[in-house]
């Protein structure tokens, strides 16, 4: 038996086999989602029993390398050795790999370089499954932000084929590996700050429920303020399609002419905030002092080389490097239960968020305060 000999005495037979079909598998000898010759021809190919390549197929199936169905065969679903390996990384056509989209790829590829794989780019017209399955031994979608991206996703999950999305920006239909930041947490630990700084009147701007994260921005916000007892005041509440940096210098605009003005504003994404301040100094008005803002990624806003805003930090890099930890894991490893890994954005203190200043009562007549 060529091959099997050479393994560790302390292997079983079946063992031995079935590490040399996974030199083969990595090899890239029987596709992914292709299926291997029948358990008889298998068995002559090795010099073995066919009861000792039934066990080593199980023992394979165990691990999640292959898929065995009554009266269909044997199909790969993927699985190779480390310095074999070959990840995909998916993005829509075009993506622009800058700000946000960079610094996910930065940390994809890093980790991709620690543990010695290849990365290849793919930008297909179509995300077809069966394409991608075949293209690499894992897939990793950057944001998976459109129904397409997400539906290949999903049908990957299904094959088993290693899969992952990192920051998943959009609600999950069913069961995938993504990692993820949790925006209701992230409005909520902005409010609070607004309001441990004294605020009351506290503003959101984002928008649409149905976009992306904005729905558990707009959610953390809305049960932080009945937490404190705070009643919710949709006049308080922008919702705005338009470019971000538009719509919150709009949106603030709107705010500002209210007969009673919020003291303190929290952005969905910092591209929200940045129009929100430009809106505040063409008013005359001071962030932090007048109207307090505080936004969300670090990223979107324009750079003015004077950071003022203050923030919750996308974690970016962290998010497409654990992306690709949980795909090697299923690569190595054999097929694991999707799970979903949060990853905190840190808190970035700076001078847009300040503590509420009370308006001074008017003076009496006498030179005393009324």
């Amino acid at each position: 038996m060529p091959g099997v000999e050479s393994e560790p005495l302390r292997s079983s037979l079946p063992e031995q086999v079935a590490s040399r079909l996974r030199r083969q598998l990595g090899a890239g000898r029987y596709p992914v989602g292709g299926y291997l010759p029948g358990e008889r021809e298998l068995a002559a190919e090795l010099g073995v029993s066919r009861r000792t390549m039934a066990r080593a197929l199980e023992l394979l199936d165990r691990d999640g390398l292959i898929e065995r169905a009554p009266r269909r065969g044997t199909r790969v679903r993927g699985g190779a050795p480390a310095d074999h390996l070959t990840l995909l990384l998916v993005a829509a056509a075009g993506t622009p790999i800058v700000g946000e989209f960079w610094g996910l790829q930065r940390g994809v590829q890093a980790a991709v370089e620690r543990h010695g794989a290849q990365l290849r780019r793919w930008e297909p017209a179509t995300f077809d499954p069966t394409a991608l399955a075949a293209a690499g031994d894992g897939v990793v979608f950057l944001e998976a932000g459109d129904e397409r991206q997400m539906a290949a996703a999903l049908d990957l999950e299904a094959r088993r084929v290693p899969v992952a999305v990192a920051n998943l920006e959009r609600p999950l239909t069913g069961s995938l590996a993504v990692t993820r930041v949790d925006h209701a947490a992230v409005a909520q630990a902005a409010t609070e700050l607004l309001l441990n700084l004294g605020h009351r009147r506290i503003a959101w701007i984002g928008q649409e429920p149905a976009r992306y994260f904005y729905d558990a921005s707009h959610d953390g916000y809305a049960a932080t303020l009945a937490a404190a007892g705070i009643a919710y005041h949709p006049a308080l509440v922008v919702r705005d399609g338009r470019p971000l940096l538009l719509a919150g210098y709009l949106g603030t605009q709107r705010l500002l002419a209210l007969p009673q003005p919020p003291t303190a504003l929290v952005a969905a994404r910092d591209g929200y905030a940045e129009g929100a301040l430009q809106a505040i100094w063409e008013a005359g008005l001071t962030p932090g002092r007048d109207l307090s803002v505080v936004g969300y990624d670090d990223l979107s806003a324009s750079p003015t080389g004077d950071p003022l805003l203050t923030t919750f930090a996308e974690p970016v890099e962290e998010l497409g490097a654990l992306a690709v930890e949980l795909v090697v894991e299923r690569c190595r490893h054999g097929w694991r239960p999707p799970v979903d890994r949060l990853v905190p954005a840190p808190l970035r203190i700076r001078r847009s968020a300040g503590p509420l200043i009370p308006a001074p009562r008017p003076v009496a007549a006498g030179g005393a305060w009324s």
